[in-house]
């Protein structure tokens, strides 16, 4: 089975590469498959120094952007401390995870995109990075409109929870602590997985122990996420 599996990635892979990678000019307008939206993605870019970079703002990015991000998806692809360890890029299910390591620290990023009925497709990426003053985690989606800017809908599209909703027990207090959420995209179906994490500054001297117990107590679940394609959001699904 594992064999099957690192099959389908190769041959993904190869046919991506094989056909050569979209110019600007060709997706620009009209992006389709998930190689184009990475491309065009203003959220994370490589540098003048070729190694990533990010921006929460939206807007786009210029030709030279767009080709220069084409490294990304090149597994050995190296520069000053950044490097791309591996690249999956399966075009049928619209999912791309590249791993690497910059500045001595492991990273994944992983990027998608969400269908909508009637309307224009969600692309959405996150990031892991391991190490420094504690692991960093960032998810965007966004909505592309009809100038071809790129506008940040992450707040638009994800519900409102917080860690109490994995909290059964019988005395839950009015508010819970901040925690750092991952986001895990789905290669497979439409459903995305919420993972609380402690943030570093939960570990710092003088907060209160009972709300470190208390985050303690409910990590380690996570919370389902399926996708409404109709309405353009995600609901709150299970907890697992």
């Amino acid at each position: 089975m594992r064999l099957s599996v690192a099959v389908v990635m190769f041959v993904s892979a190869v046919q991506v590469f094989a056909q050569g990678f979209p110019s600007y000019d060709a997706v620009h307008n009209s992006p389709r498959t998930v190689v184009d939206y990475f491309l065009l993605c203003p959220a994370f870019r490589l540098d003048d120094n070729g190694q990533l970079t990010f921006s929460r703002e939206g807007g786009g990015v210029d030709p030279g952007e767009f080709d220069d991000k084409k490294n990304m998806l090149t597994s050995g692809y190296k520069a000053g401390d950044f490097t791309v360890q591996s690249a999956i890029v399966d075009i049928a299910n619209a999912y791309i995870r590249v791993t690497g390591v910059q500045d001595d620290l492991p990273f994944t990023l992983t990027f998608v995109f969400f269908d909508r009925k009637g309307k224009s497709n969600l692309p959405a990426f996150s990031y892991y990075s391991e190490g420094g003053d504690g692991e960093t985690y960032v998810f965007q989606m966004f909505e592309i409109d009809s100038s071809r800017e790129w506008q940040d809908v992450t707040q638009r599209v994800l519900p409102d929870f917080s860690l109490g909703v994995f909290d059964k027990s019988p005395d839950k207090p009015d508010t819970y602590p901040e925690v750092d959420w991952e986001y895990v995209l789905p290669r497979k179906g439409t459903t995305v997985l919420a993972i609380p994490h402690m943030t570093y500054k939960m570990g710092e001297t003088g907060r209160p122990a009972d709300q470190f117990q208390l985050v303690k107590r409910l990590l380690g679940r996570s919370l389902e996420l399926p996708w409404d394609r109709n309405n353009g959001v995600f609901k709150t699904g299970g907890v697992e």
